[in-house]
């Protein structure tokens, strides 16, 4: 009996690159989402089939995969050299490997295992535009193969899976594109310390008025990792401290004052605060100049613009969430920038899991 299970993009509404430093951040769920399905096999093969195409590894193969992931990533540890972790996210498959690791190594401790299991992968989410395509795959796959090897279900264990892989492949997470994942809907999210966290759903939803007039562009994909953006913030922390560390305090005042616009679905204060988020995150240097100069087109025109996740410097910055009341105008401004629409709404559903 195959095993689905499913899990939407998220979006960072306020919050970013400060959220990985410890500060809060507000994030959804979309109504784009990736799929797992879980088949059983008689032999010791653990197929996956991604994008019309098939790779198979052995059960031992794939649990020496998770002890080379933990050695690249003490490696990555003690040196901060993302080139380390390149491996697990050059191709969708070794990532896709790298999530089943992950789980497989817990299941193995309970249970030694002799037959393999096939897995296909299903995505609409746009792969490297700051949507958390790998956090959605990472929790789609640790939801379904919890209840294939019957581990436990809870939110907070899969949380942990998940969150483990995004680790061994990005290196330091925040955990919040995860949680936004498996929760659905508006998430508060914080990260206090490397084993303390505050994830809290915010009742209320993106206010109508705003979602209607609610658009994602997509800018280019970033000629830069994540991880890569991640460590630019962080050399910025080292080389320009007190600058650097006002701009992500002016961040979290900002997330703070979004949280009660959201609570009040007060719309005016609400893009104001996206407006302020943006302006702060060009002050961190992860906003391409192309990108910047779209952004201030939809100002001077009447919208709001911000781009969302880690960004990009030197090409596209990923996806931006842009509000404007004129889609006719802001579509000619997007074929004029060259950029592109993204089909994607804000949601409530999280992850979920079916046994068919």
């Amino acid at each position: 009996m195959p095993i689905i299970s499913s899990s939407p993009a998220k979006i960072l509404i306020m919050g970013d690159h400060a959220v990985v430093h410890g500060f809060p951040a507000i994030l959804s769920s979309l109504n784009v989402r990736s799929e797992a399905t879980i088949h059983d096999r008689k032999d010791d093969q653990i197929e996956v089939l991604f994008q019309d195409q098939t790779q198979s590894l052995s059960l031992n193969e794939v649990l020496l995969l998770f002890k080379e992931a933990e050695r690249k990533y003490q490696i990555f540890f003690s040196s901060f050299d993302n080139s380390c972790l390149k491996q697990f996210t050059n191709s969708p498959h070794a990532f896709i490997f790298l999530c089943i690791a992950v789980v497989l190594s817990q299941a193995e401790k309970i249970q030694k295992r002799t037959s393999g299991f096939s897995i296909s992968i299903t995505s609409t989410i746009p792969i490297g535009s700051g949507l958390g395509s790998s956090a959605s795959v990472a929790s789609a796959i640790c939801a379904g193969l919890h209840r294939y090897f019957s581990l436990s279900e809870d939110r907070e264990s899969i949380f942990n899976s998940a969150l483990r892989c995004e680790t061994f492949a990005h290196g330091k997470p925040s955990g919040g594109d995860v949680a936004a994942c498996l929760h659905g809907g508006l998430v508060w999210f914080q990260k206090e310390s490397e084993t303390s966290r505050t994830i809290k759903p915010i009742s209320k939803n993106v206010p109508q008025n705003i979602q209607k007039n609610l658009h994602l562009i997509q800018t280019g994909k970033p000629a830069e990792s994540t991880a890569e953006m991640i460590a630019h913030v962080r050399s910025q922390l080292q080389t320009a401290r007190d600058e650097t560390m006002r701009a992500l305090q002016e961040i979290e005042t900002v997330t703070r004052l979004s949280l009660r616009a959201f609570e009040n679905q007060d719309v005016t204060q609400i893009l104001e605060c996206l407006q302020k988020d943006e302006h702060l995150l060009e002050k961190l240097g992860v906003v391409s100049e192309k990108t910047r100069g779209f952004i201030r087109a939809v100002e001077k025109s009447g919208g709001f613009a911000k781009i969302s996740g880690g960004g990009g410097m030197k090409e596209g910055s990923g996806v931006l969430m842009v509000y404007h009341t004129d889609k006719k105008k802001l579509e000619s401004m997007t074929t004029t920038a060259g950029f592109t629409f993204v089909e994607a709404r804000c949601d409530t559903r999280g992850t979920e899991v079916v046994s068919t």
